[in-house]
């Protein structure tokens, strides 16, 4: 078996863009169904400019999903029209409201983490901005503020653009391998960070050979987390690669020179 074959192999076992589950169909549909009826109860009884819109995103969207991450990615869509609550108070309400429902749900950075019908949903409060969007088509998308738990403040961005920064490279395999590198190996390594890095990595250069991308990949990753400062397409100001240590991308780098050098790709995987 050639090197490229046996890394094809390791994106087969791990692949998890596969169409809901009975169980995962019913686990989003209960958790939207609670979340609308805790939102039209608290939010926007007395209040039509304030509404809800629940919609599938993450991985899965991009077509980049693996096993060992969250199953189902749920974006919270939030009109606020004359900006009558924060967006932190949206994002602490709903965790407090989940968890009294005695569901395991844990505050992450911009999403909650929930625990349901034995499937982990990634709950993402959002705060639409009307001033601003996305244009694809005939299509707009709006830009929206999400809540930063680790800093403490909102980041705008744009997730229908990032769906489509990842979807046009045709990279999903080469993203998916360095996921499932990153999980191996325990890093804080935020899924976009990766998904920039590595259309950064391969642009101009990729040979559609993935033992070859993924190395070209890897070297990429060692050469410049350090320093290279990579931001969200859709927001300039929005840092990425200030949202996770120094030390994190010391150990980043080390796994990835590891992984170079390695001789055998079961050594890695």
């Amino acid at each position: 078996m050639g090197n490229s074959e046996y890394l094809n192999l390791i994106v087969q076992k791990y692949d998890n863009n596969f169409q809901y589950t009975q169980n995962e169909s019913t686990a989003f549909n209960n958790l939207k169904t609670m979340l609308q009826g805790y939102f039209n109860s608290n939010y926007n009884y007395y209040n039509s400019n304030v509404d809800l819109d629940v919609q599938k995103s993450g991985s899965r969207a991009k077509g980049t999903a693996i096993k060992g991450s969250s199953d189902m990615d749920m974006f919270l869509s939030i009109t606020d029209r004359y900006n009558e609550d924060q967006l932190k108070n949206y994002y602490d309400g709903i965790y407090d409201f989940l968890k009294s429902k005695n569901l395991q749900v844990r505050k992450q950075n911009v999403s909650i983490g929930v625990r349901y019908y034995n499937c982990d949903i990634d709950v993402v409060p959002a705060k639409k901005v009307n001033s601003s969007s996305y244009s694809k088509g005939y299509n707009r998308f709006n830009d929206h503020y999400l809540w930063s738990h680790k800093k403490q403040k909102r980041t705008l961005t744009n997730i229908q653009k990032h769906i489509d920064l990842v979807q046009n490279s045709g990279l999903q395999k080469e993203i998916m391998l360095t996921k499932i590198w990153r999980n191996k190996n325990d890093l804080d390594f935020p899924s976009i960070y990766i998904e920039i890095m590595v259309t950064d990595a391969l642009k101009n250069i990729r040979t559609y050979d993935l033992e070859k991308d993924f190395l070209s990949v890897l070297r990429y990753i060692r050469d410049n987390i350090l320093d290279k400062k990579v931001c969200d397409p859709s927001n300039g100001e929005n840092v990425i690669s200030d949202t996770i240590t120094n030390n994190e991308k010391e150990k980043i780098k080390k796994q990835a020179n590891y992984a170079i050098e390695a001789k055998y790709w079961s050594d890695v995987f």
